[in-house]
């Protein structure tokens, strides 16, 4: 403790350490999530050309039928890619991490 009773606030290396960990966190997080979403529209465009070359003859689907199946589509390879999906995305983070990693250290980001 200093004479006047307080404690001495954390050294400026100590914070920038703080800052670079938070910042490095939240960069991140964002990677992942634009991965994640990267993932969802590779599956989504591969089970649109898979329901296009199908056998099945789907002409009673037109309109409003045939874009709430294509919601569903999205939501649902949305949902995949969040949950690890085909781990594009995980090979995607693992391959930009050091980028993102040294950004942050060279204060880019």
């Amino acid at each position: 403790m200093s004479p006047n009773g307080l404690q001495p606030l954390a050294s400026a290396p100590a914070q920038q350490a703080a800052a670079d960990s938070a910042q490095k966190t939240a960069q991140m997080a964002k990677l992942q999530k634009a991965a994640q979403d990267f993932e969802a529209i590779l599956i989504n465009s591969l089970w649109g050309s898979m329901k296009e070359g199908s056998l099945s003859s789907d002409d009673d689907l037109q309109g409003s039928s045939n874009s709430l199946e294509q919601f569903g589509m999205q939501m649902v390879s949305g949902a995949l890619a969040k949950a690890g999906g085909l781990g594009i995305a995980k090979m995607i983070v693992h391959a930009l991490q050091a980028k993102v990693n040294a950004a942050v250290q060279g204060g880019k980001v």
